[in-house]
C-alpha cells in the first residue's frame, strides 16, 4: 500500500490528503528505522512525522496514540543513545512485558 500512495491520493478528496502525507512519513520513518546505519536526518524525519500527525489531529479530531508519541518523541533518542537503528531489534521483550503487566493488573483489580 505504501508504494501506491500517489494513486491513492488521486482517489481521495483533498481534505483527506493529510492522511496520505502521514503514510508517506510513516514510510520514511520505517526506512530510517531499518537502515544499517543511523540516518543523519533522523530528527528532522521524526519531527516531520509529528507535525503531520498534529495537522491531522486539528483537521480531523483524531488523537495521538502512544506508539505515535514514541515515534515522535523517543525514536531519535534511541538512535542517538545507542548509535544504532532498529534493524536488529526485536519487540518480543516489550510484548512479553506488556502481557505480564496486564496479567498482574487483571489479577489484582485494586
Amino acid at each position: 500500500m505504501l508504494r501506491k500512495l500517489t494513486q491513492l491520493r488521486d482517489y481521495l478528496p483533498v481534505d483527506l490528503h493529510s492522511f496520505i502525507d502521514i503514510l508517506e512519513s510513516v514510510n520514511e520513518v520505517y526506512t530510517i528505522s531499518l537502515e544499517t546505519v543511523v540516518n543523519k536526518d533522523h530528527k528532522k524525519i521524526t519531527q516531520k512525522f509529528e507535525k503531520l500527525w498534529k495537522v491531522a489531529m486539528e483537521k480531523h479530531g483524531i488523537t495521538m496514540p502512544l506508539k505515535v508519541h514514541i515515534i515522535s518523541h523517543h525514536l531519535s533518542d534511541y538512535f542517538e543513545l545507542t548509535g544504532t537503528t532498529l534493524r536488529k531489534v526485536s519487540d518480543q521483550v516489550v510484548e512479553a512485558a506488556h502481557h505480564k503487566v496486564k496479567s498482574f493488573f487483571e489479577s489484582r483489580p485494586n
